[in-house]
């Protein structure tokens, strides 16, 4: 496992123990003693509740989660987590004067060597099968609100064949940058008109990250020829005056 996702690799950890703990622990589960511990796997059975306690995490605690459950299910039984197959791509992209193809991959757990992956959906495979291509071109209002890449894993675990499947939609965003009259408040939005909240915005080679409503606090005022990138990509034009780029 190299790369796999936290808070994917979380999830799988989770619904792993849950269907395979149950028959392994059986008789100790049935005993009221261990009333609480069937709470929990109940807990984690629930699918809705498990993906909000996912999201609620950060990268960090998610990989700190997995690591954890997979420690003490390992002092109680034998742990066996099912194959699984997540492609690692951005949530979404923000596009730009100087936008380019963006590298997907899959990335698989519990898949003896020598697995091929079948890609469908936005994304091109490249030659290795294992990285996809998701071509996003210079800005322009003809692309699609998200693109869609699906891929399907095939190969062995432990020597049996086995199929695993994996989705992921990137969001397509066209920046549109303003700039308050006194030049010391920059707010991204897309074109639709939703903030860019927590993007990295870098203005004259100073790095930002934007606030819940899209906004950057400048110290000074910000030149009107001021270089700015979104997320890593050039604005196409910044405002001189105060109004949306173009």
């Amino acid at each position: 496992m190299t790369g796999f996702p936290p808070h994917m690799r979380l999830a799988h950890v989770a619904a792993s123990l849950v269907r395979r703990l149950p028959d392994q622990c059986a008789t100790l589960l049935a005993s009221g003693r261990f009333a609480e511990g069937r709470e929990a796997i109940a807990r984690l059975a629930d699918p809705a509740a498990m993906a909000a306690g996912v999201r609620a995490m950060a990268p960090a605690e998610a990989a700190w989660m997995a690591e954890l459950l997979l420690a003490r299910w390992a002092r109680i039984a034998s742990v066996t987590l099912d194959p699984a197959a997540a492609i690692v791509a951005p949530e979404e992209v923000w596009l730009s004067a100087d936008s380019g193809d963006i590298v997907l991959s899959v990335v698989t757990l519990g898949f003896d060597e020598g697995w091929q992956a079948d890609w469908s959906g936005d994304a091109r495979p490249l030659d290795d099968g294992r990285q996809a291509l998701l071509a996003m071109g210079p800005e322009s209002a003809a692309h699609p609100p998200s693109a869609r890449v699906r891929v399907r894993v095939i190969g062995r675990a432990g020597g049996v064949r086995c199929v695993a499947g994996a989705a992921a939609e990137v969001r397509v965003r066209r920046p549109v940058v303003s700039v308050s009259a006194d030049r010391l408040t920059l707010t991204l939005r897309d074109g639709g008109g939703e903030p860019g909240r927590g993007v990295a915005v870098t203005i004259d080679g100073s790095t930002h990250v934007t606030d819940a409503a899209g906004r950057v606090a400048c110290a000074t005022p910000i030149p009107p020829q001021a270089t700015v990138q979104v997320a890593g990509r050039t604005v196409a034009a910044m405002p001189p005056d105060g109004g949306p780029s173009r």
